[in-house]
């Protein structure tokens, strides 16, 4: 790895990057054996954030066929089968906001916090499931993107901080999420009961 850092910082959804220049030739620093060492110490978060995350869109998808029909999922899975997640989140928020009455400002509040939630969520698994993981440092930053340098032309190599701390505050974040939703849904669903 070179240690010739472009740019260091924290992005906007809490993660510290280091953006490296691309060499000849990609380059990790363990062999198989001693990363086995490094992801030991969080690969229970790993597994564990993207199976939170399966169960979060599954909720979200219940949750979307919830409003679509009380009668059945079937309306919901036909809607949202070739839907990714983030379009599901707008979906979900259009839904839902259609539903709410002029009286439910509250509702609103918390439809539009759950939104930006569920947009940070879908980052972080983005960051987590498409990360390149035998590029792990061993400050334990890990590649997980490659954009192109808008003065070079050359690509350039984005490392995020994923430690075991940030790993499990991306799980429980998830976890709170999906009861977020969960308890928004159940009172959008009440309030479209009422009226």
């Amino acid at each position: 790895m070179s240690d010739d850092i472009i740019s260091e910082g924290m992005e906007p959804n809490g993660l510290l990057y280091r953006v490296y220049p691309s060499s000849q030739f990609d380059q990790v620093e363990y062999g198989i054996g001693a990363l086995k060492k490094v992801f030991g110490n969080i690969i229970e978060q790993i597994g564990e954030e993207l199976v939170a995350f399966s169960e979060l869109e599954h909720t979200l998808d219940i949750c979307i066929a919830d409003l679509l029909s009380l009668r059945s999922h079937q309306l919901g899975m036909t809607v949202t089968k070739s839907l990714d997640y983030m379009q599901k989140v707008m979906l979900y928020h259009d839904l839902a906001s259609g539903f709410i009455e002029e009286r439910s400002a509250v509702i609103r509040v918390e439809l539009s916090t759950l939104r930006k939630e569920l947009q940070y969520i879908g980052e972080m698994r983005n960051v987590v499931a498409h990360a390149k993981w035998m590029t792990i440092t061993r400050d334990v930053y890990v590649r997980s993107q490659v954009r192109t340098s808008k003065t070079t032309g050359l690509p350039e190599i984005k490392y995020y901080k994923l430690n075991k701390r940030v790993l499990q505050k991306i799980v429980s974040r998830t976890y709170i999420s999906q009861g977020m939703l969960d308890d928004l849904n159940q009172k959008v669903i009440e309030d479209l009961s009422l009226s």
